[in-house]
């Protein structure tokens, strides 16, 4: 049974058209339509990394990693409202995180103050506007008719 705060993530696995597994998992819930239209900054946090044989997904290391990583963005900037994860894809050696933000300055500066004195990470970081969540809409449909 879920909590009155708990989102419902779905979780998909499905494979490219090389043949190559990937793993989505997205947010089903999404906010209600006053705080939608004030998350208009997408927040695309990259990493690259090598796959350790032929199906593209990172080692136990690397995404042991990943995990902790994403456990400091919850606390650091999901849980103080400051952002909201929406998307995650792991495949072809790369894993993404999408957020949503309402101003991408402020996320910056958190994200950076949740990593200080931390691993240097491999992560690459893109922000643009997504007022319609577009970008959203296009992962949910990822891996859907698999």
């Amino acid at each position: 049974m879920t909590g009155e705060n708990e989102e419902i993530w779905v979780a998909r696995e499905c494979r490219l058209e090389n043949g190559l597994p990937v793993f989505t998992r997205f947010c089903r819930d999404l906010p209600v339509e006053s705080k939608l239209k004030k998350l208009n900054i997408l927040i695309v946090v990259s990493w690259q990394y090598e796959s350790e044989d032929e199906t593209g997904l990172p080692s136990d290391e690397v995404l042991d990693q990943m995990e902790e990583f994403e456990n400091v963005m919850d606390e650091s900037l999901v849980d103080k409202g400051t952002a909201r994860l929406m998307t995650v894809f792991t495949g072809e050696g790369l894993r993404e995180w999408q957020f949503y933000t309402d101003d991408a300055e402020i996320f910056m500066r958190k994200f950076n103050e949740a990593l200080k004195g931390k691993r240097v990470l491999p992560l690459e970081i893109e922000a643009l506007e997504d007022e319609n969540w577009d970008a959203y809409k296009d992962f949910t449909e990822i891996g859907k008719d698999e």
